[in-house]
Formats: C-alpha cells, sequence, structure tokens
C-alpha cells in the first residue's frame, strides 16, 4: 500500500469504519498503474507490487477497469494498455489489484483468494486484503464520453475520460438507483461488500456480475514483477467483474445495511 507506515492510513479507517457503521458505502478507484500502483508516485519509479489506499481499506469498495471492444454485447478484458499521443510519447495504464501488505484480511472475503494471493500475502494466517472487488470500464480509449470547460477553447467541449477513477463513479451510480429504486422500498443498500461477496457465493453470481476471464494487469513496460491474471470467479484483475445493474440492486437492497443513515439522499428527479 502506498505510504504503508502512515499513521493517516488508520486515520482514514477510523472515518469509512464509521461510515460503514451508518450504513454508508465508500468507492474507490483501485488506480491506473496495474500490479506496480506506486509506479508514478515515486521519484525514481518503484515497480514494487503494491495497491492503492483507500481501496485497499476494509470497508472500501475497491473497484478496478476493464477494457472493451465491439458494439453487440461487447466482451470485457482487464484494461491493460497503451496509449500513444501525436508526438509519439507512450502513456501506460492497468486497473490497480493485489494483495495488500497492511490490511487484514475483512470477514466477507473470507474463503476468497485471487490467483497469486497466497505467494503475495504476507501477513499471516488471518489473511490479508484483496483488491479489486469489482470493476467497470476503465480503458480511455473506449471510456466516458464528458462535456468539459476546456480554457484554451474557451467554452466547453466533447472529450472521453477513462481510467478506474472512471469505473468507481460507475458503481456509486449504480447504488444511488438502488437507494432510489422500488427494490430497497426506501431503505438505503448502506454497506454492499458484504452482500456483492454472499451472493457471489451462490448462483446468483450470474446475475449480479458479468465475470471477466481474459488479460491481466501486470504492466510490462514498468517490469512487473506478477502479472495477476483474470480467472472464471474472483481475480486479483478484475475483482468479480463488471455490474449487471438489476442484479445488483436486487443483492444489496436491504442487506447491506446497519443503521438508518445514507450517503444518498432522494430530493425528487434531480436526486444527488
Amino acid at each position: 500500500d502506498a505510504a504503508q507506515d502512515s499513521p493517516f492510513i488508520g486515520e482514514e479507517g477510523t472515518i469509512f469504519n464509521l461510515m460503514a457503521a451508518q450504513g454508508q458505502t465508500v468507492v474507490a478507484a483501485t488506480g491506473d498503474d496495474g500490479t506496480t500502483d506506486c509506479y508514478r508516485a515515486t521519484d525514481p519509479p518503484s515497480n514494487e507490487l503494491s495497491v492503492d489506499d483507500p481501496a485497499s481499506q476494509p470497508t472500501v469498495l475497491g473497484v478496478g477497469g476493464t477494457a472493451m471492444k465491439g458494439l453487440s454485447n461487447p466482451p470485457q478484458s482487464v484494461w491493460n494498455s497503451v496509449q500513444t499521443d501525436s508526438e509519439g510519447n507512450h502513456y501506460y495504464g492497468a486497473g490497480g489489484g493485489g494483495v495488500s501488505v497492511v490490511q487484514g484480511q475483512p470477514s466477507f472475503q473470507q474463503g476468497v483468494a485471487g490467483s497469486g494471493y497466497a505467494a503475495h500475502c504476507t501477513l499471516g494466517a488471518g489473511g490479508c486484503r484483496q483488491v479489486p472487488d469489482v470493476s467497470a470500464l476503465a480503458d480511455p480509449s473506449e471510456g466516458y464520453v464528458i462535456d468539459e470547460y476546456d480554457s484554451d477553447l474557451g467554452g466547453t467541449a466533447i472529450n472521453i475520460i477513462g481510467g478506474t477513477s472512471g469505473a468507481a463513479p460507475t458503481w456509486a451510480a449504480v447504488f444511488a438507483l438502488a437507494d432510489a429504486s422500488t427494490a430497497c422500498n426506501g431503505t438505503p443498500a448502506g454497506e454492499v461488500a458484504p452482500a456483492l461477496y454472499q451472493a457471489a457465493a451462490t448462483p446468483a453470481r450470474y446475475t449480479v456480475f458479468r465475470d471477466i476471464t481474459t488479460g491481466n494487469n501486470g504492466i510490462s513496460a514498468y517490469s512487473a514483477p506478477f502479472a495477476y491474471p483474470a480467472t472464471a470467479g474472483y481475480d486479483l484483475a478484475s475483482g468479480w467483474g463488471v455490474p449487471n445493474t438489476t442484479g445488483v440492486i436486487s443483492a444489496v437492497c436491504g442487506k447491506g445495511l446497519v443503521s438508518a443513515a445514507s450517503y444518498y439522499t432522494p430530493v425528487g428527479q434531480n436526486a444527488v
């Protein structure tokens, strides 16, 4: 984990635990540098296996990234790509994922182990937190169309963005829909990870997630020492997979809530 010796991680954890107790879900991106997620955050770059905080916090839902090709029922794979700009500069990206060396394994992950977990968990019998939990589209070449202000143009312009910072809000939007749905019947979904993992352990998994089974998140240009592969079921490159919105809503409504507080309050058509 980045800054693994920092007391800030523990202080954050106290806040996230309180939010979970209040029935709130925190969603965070797992980062865009694959298994070596400290690479661009260090000088000189470090290709040590690493995962991001806060996505690796036990009460935060960590969201990794996928790539999508095609227009009809498009197949998805783990996001791991390179983009080249007009000047020939290369920009590499892959969905963050792996094993925490700081955070212990939360109860909802017991019995779940992605390929490569045993070799890289160093926390002993209690186990290690694994990320991501889930994934969504992150490849910038197929990303999210936004209308943003362009200072050079002096107005708005259509742009396409990507990264796991686009994938995480996608899942947050699904939970907002859940809170507003008749399935939740006015009771906020609350902290959702336990419910998602519970559903993943049953045949309902196929109605909640689209499993990602191809690709890996090791960036070869960074000399990544290990690449976590996508596999059937849970893996350290894509988690349980991408959302089937209807199935996710069914899984989380009424199951993750600890108290009546929620991050989302319906206020009408323009609910926020």
